[in-house]
């Protein structure tokens, strides 16, 4: 069973692959998320992406220095493997995969477009034109990196997720840090902890609980993408203004039905979380999706705007079965839960703001930026 480069991530500093019908994910499994997927609370499952397992992967380079990805299941199974459902039915895969990652696209030659996906200098707030070219170029960025070599000829371990973005033909996605604490200080050095500490102070991290990892928006035939590293010279202001760009459709026209449904999902999500104690979510992050296909077109009938919120990369998390300092912490994780409210009250303030003056943003205005780069 082949799988193929993900075309729609970013952000991330390995390659993630999907299956050739694109209905899961796979991507190295890091720290402690595989633990978390097994044993979350099932009160939690529903607001995360379905785990389906995992596949230990051989990497290797042929004749022409392509590199393949061969897999096989975990503990020689053969029957493919367990899903986290509430029946722990088995998906009926076969034992070995042959996986090969894509040719590198050619990106357009304008400076501007690399400067602003492949450096974080943004103290000019260059804007990034629209990107139609086969894939988002953070998924360009991390093929070209190769972070993947460093596996040759090592067998690692790959976490197999369904794929949130399948059902969506033009799928615009926002991923953001959350929480006002983003590393367990055990996994630190002294000087690491420094550094985390530095950069919490000087992005949005510690004033809001949210920090742009990345996004891409479909707008007037091609989509509008921002990285990590716009993100951390963001000021809270900057974020707000690359929320409602990233909500932002044909015309500039705000895209308020998505904005409704996803303040219900995030406030159901605050509400299980609240009740979940024992739980520290270091690290991870909330990904928004919708349909950005048609988004602008109004129908009478359509009472549920395609729309998914889930959290995301857990492998820094802690909870109580986790024998450590930081996974006794009794109660809720307050800070996790600031950083979601924040979110809300941002897409509030979109709407209020857009109500009162009827203003509308330009595509290379949302760049209330901070001098430091760290």
């Amino acid at each position: 069973m082949k799988l193929i480069q993900y075309t729609n991530q970013v952000t991330g500093h390995d390659c993630l692959l999907t299956t050739a019908d694109y209905a899961s994910i796979c991507k190295v499994k890091h720290g402690r998320e595989l633990e978390f997927y097994r044993d979350v609370d099932e009160s939690l499952r529903p607001h995360l992406p379905l785990f389906q397992g995992v596949v230990d992967v051989t990497v290797s380079v042929d004749e022409v220095g392509k590199y393949d990805f061969n897999g096989h299941f975990e503990n020689g199974r053969k029957n493919g493997f367990i899903t986290a459902s509430s029946d722990n039915s088995k998906r009926a895969f076969q034992n070995d995969y042959k996986y090969r990652n894509l040719e590198p696209s050619q990106l357009e030659e304008d400076p501007n477009f690399k400067r602003n996906f492949f450096t974080n200098d943004f103290s000019k707030g260059l804007p990034a034109p629209p990107c139609d070219v086969g894939r988002n170029p953070w998924a360009e960025r991390v093929q070209r990196m190769g972070r993947h070599t460093k596996h040759e000829g090592k067998t690692i371990t790959y976490i197999i997720l369904e794929n949130l973005t399948k059902k969506f033909e033009k799928p615009c996605i926002l991923d953001m840090k959350t929480g006002t604490q983003l590393y367990a200080k055990s996994e630190c050095t002294q000087e690491k902890f420094s550094h985390r500490e530095r950069k919490n102070r000087t992005t949005t991290t510690a004033a809001i609980g949210l920090r742009l990892s990345g996004f891409q928006v479909y707008q007037d035939g091609g989509f509008v993408c921002r990285d990590k590293f716009y993100g951390r010279g963001l000021t809270p202001k900057g974020l707000e203004d690359s929320v409602r760009l990233f909500f932002t459709g044909k015309n500039n026209a705000l895209r308020r039905k998505m904005i409704n449904s996803v303040i219900e999902k995030v406030q159901i999500i605050i509400s299980v979380l609240s009740r979940l104690h024992g739980y520290r979510f270091f690290g991870s992050s909330i990904v928004v999706v919708y349909e950005g296909h048609d988004a602008d077109v109004i129908h009478v009938n359509d009472k549920s705007p395609r729309t998914d919120v889930r959290l995301v990369d857990f492998a820094h998390c802690r909870t109580e079965a986790f024998d450590d300092d930081e996974a006794k912490t009794v109660g809720p994780d307050k800070g996790f839960i600031y950083g979601l409210s924040s979110f809300i009250q941002i897409l509030k303030n979109i709407q209020i703001q857009q109500s009162e003056s009827g203003t509308q943003i330009n595509n290379s205005d949302c760049c209330s930026m901070n001098r430091s780069t760290d």
